[in-house]
């Protein structure tokens, strides 16, 4: 893009000339947000305009690149540019009632790690985004997870329903396996789903962690039942730890009806 032709719209839009009071702020962040998308970007010159020219013409620019920016790589690439300079909290609040969906955002993060910005930087990023969609891009992106435990524990323990994908993409390491298993030990299991809860039972015993994660899921009293008898299921299942869990107590006996009845069963095959 021409540093002229910017440099001249930022005048515009700060000006006060009978030219500049004829023309709209929307308009004129609609008209730089389309010369990027269609030319590409001199990064130089974009910065120089959003520092210039009047809030609403920059709020106006940062909105129509994001109504641009699916499967436009230049509109990506400016998004990103802009979120490096003006860091996590003013970007998403220039963008307003224009969220981000999970493929832009994912656009986005993988645009702004091409273009250098730091790790922490789209970890702090992502905090800002809608649980759904911050899933999604750490679900979609190997770079940034390594970076966000926090933000993934949070995710994992507020939202496990909708976790699926990121919990799949975490048992693919040991650390990622250990992290999801002591985040589901320590929660209880609340909320995690039938086939979601057994995927990650099944991955957390021949991970070696049946011991320190699934055990605890099936002795805790206040667990609830469903997730009890899941881990029970997957421990009977398992060479080292069946005679261990299936070994006759007293304790036994308190049990509810249903682990009763699973336990014998599992004894009896």
């Amino acid at each position: 893009m021409d540093a002229r032709l910017l440099d001249l719209l930022g005048l515009l839009a700060d000006g006060e000339d009978e030219a500049a009071a004829a023309l709209d702020d929307a308009e004129l962040g609609a008209a730089v947000a389309a010369k990027v998308t269609e030319a590409g970007m001199d990064e130089d010159a974009l910065l120089d305009f959003v520092d210039f020219a009047g809030e609403s013409s920059v709020t106006g620019l940062a909105r129509h690149l994001a109504e641009r920016a699916v499967g436009e790589g230049n509109a990506l690439v400016a998004l990103a540019c802009l979120l490096r300079h003006w860091g996590p909290k003013r970007f998403f609040m220039r963008l307003a009632d224009r969220r981000l969906s999970p493929v832009l955002a994912t656009g986005l993060m993988k645009s702004a790690l091409d273009q250098g910005v730091a790790t922490s930087l789209l970890v702090e990023a992502l905090a800002d985004l809608p649980p759904a969609t911050a899933l999604t891009v750490l679900a979609a992106i190997d770079g940034l997870r390594e970076k966000a435990q926090p933000l993934i524990e949070r995710l994992l323990v507020r939202h496990p329903a909708t976790a699926g994908a990121l919990v799949q993409r975490m048992l693919e390491t040991s650390a990622g396996t250990r992290l999801v298993g002591e985040v589901l030990r320590d929660s209880a299991g609340e909320g995690w789903n039938g086939r979601m809860l057994r995927r990650t039972l099944e991955a957390l015993v021949s991970g070696g962690l049946g011991r320190d994660c699934v055990l605890p899921l099936y002795r805790g009293r206040g667990t609830a039942i469903e997730v009890r008898l899941a881990a029970l299921s997957v421990l009977a299942d398992d060479s080292e730890l069946r005679d261990e869990v299936l070994r006759r107590r007293a304790a036994d006996m308190m049990e509810p009806a249903e682990i009763r009845a699973a336990l014998k069963e599992a004894r009896a095959r």
